[in-house]
């Protein structure tokens, strides 16, 4: 019983610790600062980076779904996978999403919280996937997308963690 209580007790502190470095690195600061540090923004560059990515990313989640199931890392269960499904979804709608705004002319202070919600989404992905064999064919997928995160990262001003920049 005591077990179970420091265990909840630990987690809901891990839980407080990750909303407040989300929420300061949300602030106003933080993001008003990000494109000082950036390169000049490059509108052309930006929406080509990031309709390559939507390109990139589209037909990912078929690409797993068609992976056999046997490819699962022991221990993963059917609910990692449709998590790790689900991020992809997010990823691919939130690039869309991203791709047409800039398409649109929109600037980077208005595109910059879909980058940041697609690049948050992807760390949660990135994490899930860690769990999983991921096959060939989904790899080459997966890695074809990162080229583009990287440059548009680059026009935002962000530093990619260096899961991304590793792996």
């Amino acid at each position: 019983m005591v077990a179970v209580r420091s265990r909840r007790l630990v987690l809901l502190v891990a839980a407080l610790l990750c909303l407040a470095v989300a929420s300061a690195s949300g602030s106003e600061e933080d993001v008003a600062a990000r494109p000082e540090n950036a390169p000049a923004w490059d509108q052309r560059k930006a929406t080509a980076a990031a309709q390559s990515l939507a390109s990139s990313l589209d037909g990912l989640r078929t690409a797993l779904r068609q992976q056999p199931s046997t490819s699962m890392a022991p221990g993963t269960g059917s609910r990692s996978l449709n998590r790790l499904r689900d991020r992809l979804r997010l990823m691919e709608s939130e690039s869309k999403q991203l791709a047409q705004q800039l398409g649109e002319g929109r600037s980077r202070d208005e595109t910059f919280p879909i980058f940041e919600r697609i690049n948050l989404i992807r760390r949660d992905a990135a994490e899930q996937g860690q769990r999983m064999f991921i096959q060939k064919p989904v790899m080459e997928q997966i890695e074809s997308a990162r080229g583009p995160l990287a440059d548009l990262a680059g026009l935002y001003g962000v530093e990619l963690d260096r899961q991304l920049q590793t792996r």
